[in-house]
This record gives structure tokens, sequence and C-alpha cells, in this order.
């Protein structure tokens, strides 16, 4: 009986706790898409700690400057304490003896909230480093589905009601556009909305058409008609307007929203008649009940080479992520 009562006063904590996370964490710092990576001096300068910097240094697909997908701040065990014990993204790497294989643990808001914690353990740096290598895509996508989570849950709290609303009744899609965008344009099936600074511009516009035979699953299909809605974002001339760039085809893979199967396309955009342009990820997917394609299209301008690009880009990425088709 007694230790029944101490696991109901466990499980009471951990509720409490996640109810109340201030109460027993701090809240993790560090920046948007910043690793911390804690390793020996000798482990820094080893094999496994190369093939880490590389796989967390790759340059970001499809934006128009190089920027990592992650940016990486090193530190030594006995450093790892205080501010860095609570960042939101931790990399532990340790190798010796006392492993007997090598593998990946996962921990989540160990220290602080909300964090993601990864050790790499291995009895070698030979095995480390490769290990490193072969599962760098389980890597990536662990912290990006934390990164991303982060994202949303920080658009719950500051939505634009106005606009979810107005995508509610137009589209039948639930999303949570965060406050500082505006309605730019609104037509039948057509919705382009923006958030406007003096150095950048974050788009989302969003468009249906009838699914009518499977030719509209083609990529050749798809960019005709971004092309069509496209065309009616204007640029700052006259007579110029948005179009997909043909420079560098788009990037083609597959997302699950909201237990949805979306498509992805990565690419960049252009003014046509005018001298603009930036990355653009577009999400697409099949509604069934209503025999239509959803698209919800999101495009950066940010024309000075100091501004980076990557973290207006996965905002936007992870606002198409908050969409939840009503199939009521």
């Amino acid at each position: 009986m007694k230790t029944n009562i101490y696991i109901l006063l466990f499980a009471f904590l951990a509720v409490a706790c996640e109810d109340s996370p201030d109460t027993f964490r701090h809240l993790s710092k560090g920046r948007a898409y910043e690793v911390v990576v804690v390793a020996t001096d000798s482990m820094q300068k080893s094999a496994p700690y190369d093939t880490l910097r590389a796989v967390l240094g790759k340059e970001v697909e499809m934006i128009n400057q190089s920027e990592p997908i992650y940016d990486v701040v090193t530190t030594v065990p006995s450093n790892f304490k205080h501010i860095l014990m609570q960042h939101r993204n931790v990399i532990i790497m340790e190798a010796g003896h006392q492993y007997d294989s090598t593998s990946i643990t996962i921990e989540y808001d160990t220290y602080s909230r909300p964090q993601v914690i990864m050790r790499f353990t291995s009895p070698s740096s030979d095995s480390l480093a490769s290990f490193i290598s072969k599962h760098q895509g389980k890597i990536i996508t662990v912290l990006d589905n934390a990164e991303r989570k982060r994202l949303m849950n920080g658009l719950a709290k500051q939505t634009a009601d106005n606009i979810n609303d107005t995508i509610k009744s137009m589209f039948d899609v639930s999303m949570k556009i965060p406050r500082g965008y505006t309605i730019r344009d609104q037509k039948d099936n057509f919705l382009w909305v923006s958030n406007e600074t003096p150095t950048t511009s974050q788009g989302i516009f969003m468009y249906t058409y009838f699914y009518d035979s499977d030719v509209v699953f083609t990529q050749k299909y798809a960019i005709s008609m971004r092309n069509t809605f496209a065309s009616m974002i204007p640029g700052a001339l006259d007579s110029s307007y948005m179009a997909t760039s043909e420079v560098f085809p788009p990037l083609v893979s597959r997302s699950i929203i909201d237990s949805v199967q979306w498509i992805v396309q990565r690419g960049f955009w252009d003014v046509h008649n005018d001298f603009m342009g930036g990355p653009f990820v577009s999400f697409s997917t099949l509604d069934v009940p209503r025999n239509r394609i959803i698209v919800i299209d999101t495009y950066v301008y940010s024309p000075l080479a100091h501004k980076r690009k990557r973290n207006l880009l996965r905002n936007l990425e992870a606002i198409a992520f908050t969409a939840k088709i009503d199939n009521e």
C-alpha cells in the first residue's frame, strides 16, 4: 500500500509539473535553431565531433544565401551548467570503454522547458562517428520537430483571430496565423496575408482548385496553378507580379500535418518585370470530401544580405503545420 501511495504521489507531481512548468523548471534558453554541443577537448578534435558539425552545418536547402540548418555552440562538460544546461537544444557526446554499444538517447524537459537533450555514447570514436553519419536524418528530425513544436505552441498564444476566422469561412481550414499579419487581398478562393517590416516580408497565400484527374498531382500542373494564383500578388512596379523561378526546379517532399499527408515544394520565387525574389515553401493536399486541392503557400522576402532567411521561413512552416481541415 505504501508503494502505491508513492506511485500516486509521483504521478501527481508529474501532472503538476506538466501543468505548471515554471514551478519546477526554468524556461529554456537559447535562440531558435541553435544547438549546444557538450564534448571534451579531445572529443572536439575527433571524427565524431567533425561529423556532427558537418551534419548540423549543412546548408539550408532552397534559400538564396548560405545558412546552416543549425547554429552550434560548443562547450566542455565542466562548463555545462547554469544557462547552458537550460538551453533548448543540447547534444552530449561521450566515448569510452564504459559503454558496451553505440547509441542515442533522447530526453525532454530535463533541466528546462521546452528542452530536448540527445546523448551520443559509444565505446570508440570511430564507431560513434559512423553512427552519427548513419543516423543524421534522425538527429535533424528530432531537433526540427522540437523547434516546430515550440513555434506552434507560441502561435497558439498570439493568434490573429480575424484572419483565422476568414480562413475558416473561406477554406474550412483551422489555422493559427499570429498577430502582426494583415489581409492584403481576398477573392473567391484566394487569400493573401503578410507580415511586413522595414526590411522583411513574410507572406502566406492560400487557394483551392478542383480535383478532376490525377494530372493535378504532377509538379508541372502544381507549378502552373501556383503561378496562376501567385500572379495576384503584385510587385513594386506596374505590371509586375510574383512567379515561380524557373532557374531551379522546386524540391518535392511529403509531410504529415494533423494525420493528413501534404506534398511540400521548396523553391524560389521572383517577380515578373522586376528584380525581387526569395524562397518559398508550399503545402498542398487533396480534400477528398470537397473534391479539391488545398494549397498553403509561404514565402519570404529579405533583400539585405545580413538578414537571415532561415528562421523567417521556418516560422512560416510552423504556421502551415497548424492547419486542420474541417471534415464535418
